[in-house]
C-alpha cells in the first residue's frame, strides 16, 4: 500500500465504512504474510525436475495452507501485541494519517481475519491452532528431511515458495513481535529454519 499524503481526496464520513471495507478486500480478503513468493515464481523454470502432483502433494500443501495459514491469521492479525506492533505500522498507518480512517480499517482487518477463521470452526480455540501448527512444521520438516528443497528437487519450487512466505516473515529479526510462540515452534526445526535462509540467501541478498 502506498503512503498517504495530505493531498490525497478527502472520504466523506458516510462512505468511511465502504471505503475501508474497499481498501481491506480491492483483490479479495486473504491476509498475507507481508512477503510474498511472486519473485520466486520467474524462477521455477530454473528447478530441475517437475513438482509432485496428487494426494500427497495436497495433503502437504494443506497443511501450508490451511493449519499454518490459521495460525498465522491469528497470530499477526488477532493477537493483540502482535498486531499493534507488527500489522498496523505495516499495512493501517501508511494508507492514512487519519486517526478515524486508521482505526475503521484496524476494526475492518480483524474482522476479517476472524470470520476467516470461523468460516472453518464454531470458536477460535487458539490453542488448538498452537497445536496444529506445531503438528504441520513437525510434518513438513520430515517431509524436507536433509534435502535442499521439498521433493529434491534442485531448485526451490512452487511448494518451497509457498511455506517460503511465512517462514521468511516469522523469522525475520527486523520485525517486532511481541508474542513469539509461532516463531518459537518453528525454530525448533533447524531444516525448515536452514530452508529458509537459502532461499532468502538466493533470491534476496543484502536484505
Amino acid at each position: 500500500m502506498s503512503t498517504a499524503s495530505e493531498s490525497s481526496p478527502a472520504v466523506p464520513s458516510m462512505k468511511l465504512q465502504r471505503w475501508a471495507q474497499a481498501e481491506v478486500s480491492r483483490e479479495g480478503f486473504k491476509p498475507q504474510p507481508l512477503a510474498s513468493h511472486e519473485v520466486l515464481d520467474s524462477e521455477r523454470s530454473h528447478s530441475s525436475g517437475k513438482e509432485p502432483s496428487g494426494m500427497r502433494y495436497e495433503a502437504y500443501i494443506s497443511l501450508v495452507d490451511r493449519q499454518i495459514r490459521h495460525t498465522w491469521l491469528y497470530f499477526l492479525y488477532l493477537e493483540p501485541s502482535n498486531f499493534a506492533a507488527v500489522a498496523y505500522p505495516s499495512y493501517i498507518a501508511p494508507c492514512s494519517s487519519n486517526g478515524l480512517v486508521r482505526t475503521v480499517l484496524a476494526y475492518s482487518l480483524r474482522a476479517a481475519a476472524k470470520s476467516e477463521l470461523l468460516k472453518h470452526s464454531a470458536v477460535i480455540d487458539v490453542e488448538s491452532l498452537y497445536t496444529e501448527c506445531e503438528r504441520a512444521f513437525g510434518a513438513l520438516s520430515d517431509l524436507l528431511g536433509d534435502d535442499r528443497y521439498f521433493f529434491a528437487m534442485e531448485g526451490p519450487g512452487l511448494f518451497d515458495a509457498s511455506l517460503f512466505a511465512y517462514t521468511n516473515v516469522l523469522l525475520d529479526g527486523r520485525l517486532a513481535f511481541k508474542e513469539w510462540r509461532m516463531v518459537q515452534i518453528l525454530r525448533k526445526h533447524v531444516n525448515l529454519v536452514q530452508h529458509r535462509r537459502r532461499i532468502h540467501e538466493r533470491y534476496f541478498p543484502g536484505c
